[in-house]
């Protein structure tokens, strides 16, 4: 009896060894989900050095024994609005196009074919240069200010206002140019896809379809996303212009946006979400054209349509978070600061809204202009060493920034009945513009 009690003590031993040794022989990629996994953090173009890019961040770290348990934070995210104005910048004249900001600067191309830089922290310029007509949207990246010409593209340092390189481009640049982690994405009216090394300026590689680009592409991890006007939406492997697939759509794809896990886009009549593999995981008939960019979080995606509604939908399934109705023409797609998404309208009103809900986050701000006055392009984010020094900018379409920030301990409200220009605003005289052109690299 004790014999077989051992035979069989050792027989269970032996199971529990083979169990254990099977599990760690294992291979990783046995214990991923199924589907494409996305590699992490946008890669840098060839020969280039390191841009400080790093990708997602792995499992949290394990929690030391005698680690005591943070504090849950007193209070919650601070609203944005109400807003009071900081100051009001005269640019010299009228933006020709929609202007561009980092955390120290903003940027901006006006109708009289200037190009300038203005400190955020007081509306002072910083640098100019004359002689230059933009067509496309300005896009930052990597202390670089990318400019799009007709038939050419430069850049420019965004410290000095230097010309950093000048190349042709052949066919005119038509869709918005878009900049990430040292490459730069070109969409032209020829059709051509273009990847170029920001830092030179040298074309890596060029992928050629058979209609023009005229949506901005989206760069997450290592893939690039293009909806040329063929009613296609593509997926390039950016480090080699590789098509990984292409699927059909019902419209030309009016906006697109990718986050870790899904790729989303919108045509005329319904909005949609694929995986990065191309598979369609969900599609919402909203029966109205997604304006701008979508803005999408994990859990949620935000777009705006024209018919003055912005809807918030599940990433994963696409179901309805919320929907709020617009009370005004909406021109772009929405801005999010914290925990408000931010909507500009006419007259020149911000609008905010709670991103858990939908609700208004605060009293719509009235900026105090001049009467005509309009928002001309989104708003602008500039974060600053703490909340009440972020800063949203605002584009007036006679000219002038308005810098706009929450309000503080011991600040007067600025709001005024809106029949009424008060508190007016005293406009700067126009800043000097150089005696000449920077000169071609």
């Amino acid at each position: 009896m004790t014999k077989q009690i051992e035979q069989h003590t050792k027989r269970i031993a032996v199971l529990i060894a083979l169990t254990i040794a099977l599990a760690c022989a294992a291979p990783a990629a046995a214990q991923l989900t199924p589907g494409a996994p996305l590699p992490t953090g946008v890669p840098a173009p060839p020969s280039a050095p390191p841009v400080g890019v790093t990708g997602q961040e792995g499992p949290g770290r394990a929690k030391k024994k005698d680690e005591k348990p943070k504090k849950p934070e007193k209070f919650g995210p601070i609203s944005v609005l109400p807003l009071q104005l900081y100051y009001a910048a005269f640019l010299g004249g009228p933006a020709a196009l929609e202007p561009v900001a980092d955390d120290a600067q903003f940027y901006a191309a006006l109708k009289s074919k200037s190009l300038g830089a203005w400190a955020v922290k007081d509306g002072a310029l910083k640098w100019a240069v004359n002689d230059i007509a933009p067509v496309q949207p300005l896009v930052l990246d990597s202390g670089r200010l990318y400019v799009a010409l007709d038939g050419e593209m430069t850049a420019f340092d965004t410290e000095t206002g230097k010309a950093l390189w000048r190349v042709p481009t052949g066919a005119p640049v038509s869709a918005p140019p878009v900049a990430k982690a040292g490459w730069l994405i070109l969409g032209l009216e020829s059709g051509e896809l273009r990847a170029v090394r920001g830092e030179t300026g040298e074309t890596v590689w060029v992928m050629k379809f058979g209609a023009p680009i005229k949506t901005a592409p989206a760069i997450v991890g290592d893939r690039l996303y293009v909806a040329p006007q063929n009613n296609h939406l593509a997926a390039i492997d950016l480090t080699s212009g590789q098509e990984l697939w292409s699927e059909e759509f019902d419209g030309f794809v009016t906006g697109l946006a990718a986050q870790e896990h899904r790729v989303f886009c919108g045509t005329s009549r319904n909005f949609y979400a694929l995986d990065h593999a191309g598979h369609f995981k969900w599609k919402r008939r909203i029966g109205a054209e997604v304006v701008g960019r979508p803005l999408a979080d994990k859990d949620n995606v935000y777009a705006v349509f024209t018919d003055n509604t912005m809807w918030a939908l599940d990433v994963d399934g696409g179901d309805l978070r919320w929907r709020a109705a617009l009370i005004f023409r909406p021109i772009s797609g929405p801005v999010r600061l914290d925990d408000t998404l931010l909507l500009n309208g006419l007259p020149p009103l911000v609008h905010g809204y709670k991103v858990k809900d939908g609700t208004a986050d605060g009293p719509d701000y009235t900026l105090p202009a001049a009467p005509g006055s309009i928002l001309a392009s989104p708003p602008l984010i500039a974060r600053g060493p703490n909340f009440f020094q972020d800063t949203v900018l605002l584009l007036l379409g006679q000219g002038y920034m308005a810098a706009v920030r929450r309000m503080g301990p011991g600040m007067i409200t600025p709001f005024v009945d809106p029949g009424l220009v008060l508190p007016p605003i005293t406009f700067g005289e126009p800043p000097p513009q150089p005696s000449s052109a920077a000169a071609k690299p």
